[in-house]
């Protein structure tokens, strides 16, 4: 569903620079230009071996980010404990190492981690990080509470006071002062007053309860994938009942999935701080994904990362590993294959080639190296959109983006 209400308003929300279509051939089974009507039944392409592949690929991340998670939740526990600037530092590491392999997942919404609405979805994103579904001010209000560091009663509350962006927050903003407006009960009743003294150990506190839960919640969703367990792996692969025993179907969640890279990465996290779209101003660095933290760039990063593995099926020059641009050579769309695999890598040297780890210091120093990875990712969001989806034949669902948008 998020995907859905992004791409319905992606030409209000993005301006005409996001909504201009590829100009680039569209390449059939010969590797010549043609239309609309290429599909995939001439192609010996082993697809249930690309689902086999996606899913490793997958579970792997999904094993590593469930082991970084309970490193966090004991990371933030040593801090409860002792709220020092050492353990804080700690703490804070194990966030960010948490939060980049998250990142890849972010462009592996297919199965569990998907809304409900997707075919195999159970909706266990959010739990783990509700972006763009923010609210520090609500995080702040929940820690003057009594049981701000209570796991329990933070599972009651809704997904904006918990996960990865939460903890954000707790661990990154070390100030007095809290997100929410001087006319807000918090500042207005002197609640927040109060507990000025406190912050430290709250803020330890509640990231405690946050990171236990965010363990919890990392665990399910691997589970979810586990073949012993949930076995949604087995279900992808095979594919099984949930998809109809249609490996199509199956394939068509994936690349609905690959979507995140026009909505969320281009879209949000790239036009909107850049200037391009929905700022009043030249720049708008409070719309960065994660502004505190100062780990906006590496999120970019991690995105594409993910996105050039998933296509390629691993390291970009290995020719074992099974991925998306074998399967377009299957096709003959040879052309369409290196234009994908340069435009990724073009994206990804986009990114590197800014100097400042801090997105809000490029913003200010050079805002015309962010502006260039947001083209450079556009044209590959644009062949995916207005070839690749084509050429491959996946159906993706109503709400999916599309070379329009």
């Amino acid at each position: 569903m998020w995907a859905g209400l992004i791409a319905a308003a992606a030409c209000s929300t993005v301006g005409t620079i996001a909504c201009v279509e590829s100009s680039s051939q569209t390449y059939g089974p010969s590797g010549s230009a043609t239309g609309a009507s290429t599909g995939t039944t001439s192609s010996t392409f082993d697809k249930h071996a690309l689902l086999v592949a996606i899913t490793a690929t997958t579970r792997s991340e999904l094993t590593a980010f469930a082991a970084d998670t309970e490193s966090l939740a004991t990371a933030t526990e040593n801090l409860a404990g002792s709220p020092g600037s050492d353990n804080l530092a700690a703490a804070q590491a194990a966030w960010r190492t948490a939060m980049k392999r998250w990142q890849r997942l972010e462009v592996m919404q297919f199965g569990p981690a998907a809304g409900s609405s997707i075919t195999g979805g159970k909706g266990l994103r959010d739990t783990i990080y509700s972006w763009p579904n923010t609210n520090r001010c609500a995080v702040d209000q929940q820690l003057v509470k009594s049981d701000h560091g209570d796991a329990q009663a933070l599972a009651m509350k809704l997904v904006n006071v918990r996960g990865l962006g939460a903890i954000e927050h707790l661990l990154f903003h070390s100030e007095s002062s809290n997100a929410c407006s001087a006319v807000n009960e918090l500042n207005t009743s002197g609640t927040w007053d109060s507990v000025t003294g406190e912050l430290p150990q709250r803020r330890a506190n509640y990231s405690a309860a946050a990171a236990a839960l965010l363990a919890t919640s990392a665990a399910e969703l691997r589970d979810a994938w586990d073949p012993s367990v949930g076995n949604f792996a087995g279900e992808l692969s095979t594919p099984g009942a949930t998809f109809g025993g249609d490996v199509a179907k199956a394939l068509d969640v994936v690349g609905y999935a690959f979507g995140y890279l026009d909505t969320k990465t281009k879209d949000l996290k790239l036009a909107i701080p850049a200037g391009l779209a929905s700022c009043a101003n030249p720049t708008c660095p409070d719309a960065l994904e994660l502004a505190e933290s100062k780990f906006s760039k590496a999120a970019i990063r991690e995105n594409l990362v993910a996105y050039q593995r998933l296509f390629h099926g691993g390291e970009p020059f290995d020719d074992a590993a099974l991925g998306f641009d074998d399967w377009l050579q299957a096709l003959g769309a040879n052309e369409l294959k290196a234009e994908l695999a340069a435009s990724i890598a073009a994206s990804l040297a986009a990114v590197d080639a800014i100097e400042e780890d801090d997105l809000s210091d490029s913003l200010a120093l050079d805002p015309k190296s962010v502006e260039d990875v947001y083209f450079a990712l556009k044209k590959t969001t644009d062949l995916f959109k207005s070839q690749f989806v084509t050429v491959l034949d996946l159906h993706l669902p109503n709400d999916a983006p599309t070379d329009n948008d």
